[in-house]
């Protein structure tokens, strides 16, 4: 998989845990969105499957710019991104009527466009994210060439139409990759 790869093109793309990967391990099962990635400085990712561990539907989100105003976030489910800077939030959204650029995902931390987008009961691709993961320069293409990671072209559907149990599993089949059949293993006839 990896000598397919053109590691300039990563941004943009969805990185899918291997089936291999350690049950008990943060990333196991997860699809995880490439927002930025440069070879000389490494990338910076957020899960897009695993959601919010909350006992309330309503996130209230508190801007430290403006006098400690608060806020809340309506119809907009909240994932934990990755583990770096758990605390910091922001949104991930695309717009379906962009006929230039249908498949792109935008993340901003905007607090005015967070209030804009989460109170627009008709955009469905949407989700508010809570930390990130990061990989420092050449970690990332060390650990898809090890096949810890499967590359994946951005597919809207995936991160915003299917279910959080299920985006795993679709994203795999994208790639004709079945996790019972799968081996990591090589050899030798």
């Amino acid at each position: 998989m990896g000598s397919s790869i053109t590691y300039e093109s990563l941004a943009g793309k969805l990185l899918i845990a291997a089936p291999h990967t350690d049950p008990d391990s943060y990333f196991a099962r997860t699809v995880i969105y490439l927002a930025k990635y440069n070879h000389n400085e490494g990338a910076v990712g957020v899960v897009v499957n695993h959601p919010f561990p909350s006992s309330s539907s309503e996130l209230i989100i508190k801007d430290c710019l403006k006098n400690d105003e608060v806020f809340s976030l309506e119809h907009t489910e909240a994932y934990v991104g990755g583990p770096i800077e758990s605390e910091r939030g922001f949104i991930l959204h695309s717009h379906q009527t962009c006929s230039y650029y249908p498949s792109s995902i935008y993340s901003s931390s905007n607090v005015g466009l967070l209030k804009n987008i989460s109170s627009e009961k008709s955009h469905p691709h949407k989700m508010f994210v809570f930390g990130y993961c990061g990989w420092r320069k050449e970690q990332l293409e060390a650990e898809i060439k090890r096949g810890y990671w499967f590359v994946l072209p951005l597919d809207n559907k995936i991160i915003f139409e299917t279910t959080n149990a299920e985006k795993w599993d679709r994203a795999l089949e994208c790639l004709n990759i079945s996790p019972i059949k799968y081996s990591n293993r090589s050899g030798n006839c």
